[in-house]
């Protein structure tokens, strides 16, 4: 008998369970559908926006249409000049170039013995 009453029992419950939950889920569907309408109407669409100007365009001749102008990119990315960045170069580098370009200014004694005439033997030379 109790188990019979304990069945009943639930199955009340999940009735009334489910009776609140489809009240719960009506109410929020309906709140959340007001939401949503506040918000197109806050923030409508830009394609809403201009509807009525695109419905003039039907208005608009083949003169007024070819007078036009032409767009043209007016952002500032294009006007502003933009300036060269220099970064510093370490200490190090700039050393190192120096020491590469460096002219060395002594004279090597043997060069100044270097003959005038050709030489014709090849071999005496090594090569």
């Amino acid at each position: 008998p109790d188990d019979e009453e304990d069945k009943m029992a639930n199955a009340v419950w999940e009735a009334v369970d489910d009776k609140m939950d489809e009240r719960r889920k009506e109410n929020r569907e309906k709140r959340m559908k007001l939401e949503m309408e506040k918000y197109h109407i806050e923030r409508p669409k830009i394609q809403l926006q201009f509807a009525d100007l695109k419905k003039d365009l039907a208005t608009v001749s083949e003169d007024e249409w070819s007078a036009i102008p032409d767009a043209s990119d007016h952002s500032l990315r294009y006007k502003q000049v933009r300036q060269e960045q220099f970064t510093p170069a370490p200490s190090s580098l700039l050393e190192k170039a120096r020491m590469e370009n460096q002219q060395v200014a002594s004279v090597d004694a043997k060069g100044l013995e270097t003959p005038l005439t050709p030489m014709t033997d090849l071999k005496s030379i090594g090569a």
